[in-house]
């Protein structure tokens, strides 16, 4: 066997550093450059605060409805806790001491953690208003807004995708 066969196991949960060739590197089109992935840190803040700033646009809105007995409770807290855990995670990315291949997976858990949440809000409301379920959700513009703002490779992409759309 020659020596240079023996190559060291790469991690799998490990992005691949983006100043290899692309020969040493199994799945080349999955590397993101490192100044996206530093960048990502900057994006999903300014996605969090744009999304808390929704919730907090939302709450008063939502305090009306339950007032007037349009809106239920439940469907009201899902969208509220929505805003509630952006602000969360808008101060916890800002948190310099999170690496940005950690911000990048956190901010996909982020993504499904979102449409979750905002789906179950629409999907509730639907039901208690009109007896029946939405065919549209809103989770399919958040899953294209992250798509856009997010650098992602396309594996982790497609699997925070179909989990947030399910």
């Amino acid at each position: 066997m020659r020596p240079d066969a023996i190559r060291p196991r790469k991690s799998v949960f490990s992005l691949p550093i983006a100043g290899r060739p692309n020969s040493q590197i199994a799945g080349s089109a999955d590397v993101i450059p490192s100044d996206l992935l530093d960048g990502a840190r900057q994006r999903l803040a300014i996605l969090a605060l744009f999304f808390s700033v929704l919730g907090a646009v939302a709450t008063p809105v939502h305090l009306f409805l339950l007032a007037k007995g349009i809106s239920s409770v439940v469907a009201s807290a899902f969208d509220i806790s929505a805003g509630i855990i952006s602000l969360l995670v808008y101060f916890a990315v800002r948190n310099k001491r999170w690496s940005a291949s950690r911000i990048f997976t956190f901010g996909l858990f982020y993504e499904f953690i979102i449409c979750f949440m905002t789906a179950m809000g629409v999907q509730i409301y639907m039901q208690d208003q009109y007896g029946h379920m939405s065919v549209f959700s809103p989770t399919n513009i958040i899953i294209l807004i992250f798509a856009v703002i997010i650098p992602m490779r396309p594996r982790k992409a497609l699997f925070a995708s179909l989990a947030a759309a399910t």
